[in-house]
This record gives C-alpha cells, structure tokens and sequence, in this order.
C-alpha cells in the first residue's frame, strides 16, 4: 500500500523525494515518507476547492459580461454605410475598364483579402504577372480599397482561380502605400537610382482632407 502511495506520489510537488523515503525499507523514513504525503494530500484538497471556486467565479463573470460581448461583436461586424451608394459611383466612373486601359505607366491600388489573409497590390504589372487573381476591374480593385472595416462590407467576388475574395481597406497591412509604390516603381518596372548623382524620386502625396471655405 505505502509503495503504491509513492508511485502515485512520483506525480506530487515532492513525490521524489516521498519515493526515496519509502525505497529506503527504513520504518522512520516511511513514516517521514506518510506525513508528506499527507500534506500533499491536503495541499491538493485545498487547490482543489481554490479550482472550484475560480472556476465558479469565472462563470458567474461570464454571464454577467456575456450581454456586453454580444454588443461589442455585433458593432464590429456591423457596417455604418451600404455599399449601393459607392458601388453606383464606381460603376458609373470607372465601368467595366481594367488596368489595361488605364493611360499612365502604371497604376497601384492597395487592398487586402480576408479571406486568405493576404495583401493585394492591384496593378498592371501584377495583372500580367498574375492575371488570375490581378486582372480584376478598376471598380473592384478600388471598391475594395474603399471597404474600410466598419464604414463599409467588403468587396466579394470570384477570382481567376474560382476562390472568393472579400477585399478590404489595404490601410489593413499598409496604412502608409508609400513604399510599396517606390517599390514597385524602383525594382518591378526597372527603374534604376543612382543617389550619388543626385537622382531621386518625386513623390506627391494626395491627402484626404478639407479645404478651408471663406465664411
């Protein structure tokens, strides 16, 4: 029986130690061996209740606090404005033209799949690359830039490959674009800067904001 208790025991904070007592066949050794058992014992009848009452404690929060989830998720996954609106707009001014009809060298528009949980730079060069997940409509492309999480639902097609995308503001993964755009147009268009020259990039930056109006 004492043997079984210091197998069982080898589990404990000190069953080492209670299994070297019983091992020593010593009659003063395993009665050192049965206290410390029995304080283990009684250590893990305390935690035991201490488990329990967390345990109840944490479900008593949870219901308490269950409504307030509820709330919070509901907001989150709630959009403020209907897509109609901007879907009208996008169609009206870019209909169904691709990047392949736009007119300037090139053309970058950040976005994101939640999907697959991986970033879209919609642009020709992708689009040649990459036609099957790039070679998408311009009101696509910008109306899932535009799908800011909360102000608008996400733009969900079917891309080249079958799979849906749903495309969300690409300030997701990039709220700066930036440096993306230097990228794209130092190494994937060939572009070649020799600094020690004096060569540079000119980069304007079209900001969002209001005019003043005279009152």
């Amino acid at each position: 029986m004492i043997k079984e208790n210091a197998k069982i025991a080898k589990k404990l904070h000190n069953g080492e130690e209670i299994q070297q007592l019983v091992l020593t066949q010593d009659q003063n050794q395993i009665m050192s061996a049965l206290d410390l058992l029995a304080n283990e014992e009684s250590s893990y009848k305390s935690n035991y209740f201490k488990m329990w009452l967390f345990m109840v404690f944490g479900i008593i929060l949870g219901l308490a606090f269950s409504p307030m989830v509820v709330v919070v998720s509901s907001t989150l996954g709630y959009s403020f404005y209907k897509r109609d609106g901007l879907d009208s707009l996008l169609l009206e001014y870019l209909d169904h033209n691709t990047f392949e009809d736009i007119t300037i060298d090139e053309l970058v528009i950040a976005s994101f799949d939640y999907n697959s949980h991986t970033p879209r730079f919609f642009s020709k060069h992708f689009a040649q690359m990459s036609p099957s997940q790039y070679d998408v409509e311009l009101r696509i492309a910008v109306g899932g830039s535009a799908a800011a999480p909360t102000y608008f639902d996400p733009e969900v097609y079917d891309n080249g490959l079958g799979y849906q995308e749903s495309l969300v503001d690409g300030g997701i993964i990039c709220n700066n674009p930036v440096m993306y755009a230097y990228s794209i147009a130092k190494f994937l268009k060939g572009i070649k800067i020799d600094e020690t020259k004096g060569e540079h990039f000119n980069i304007i930056s079209l900001g969002t904001g209001e005019s003043k109006v005279d009152q």
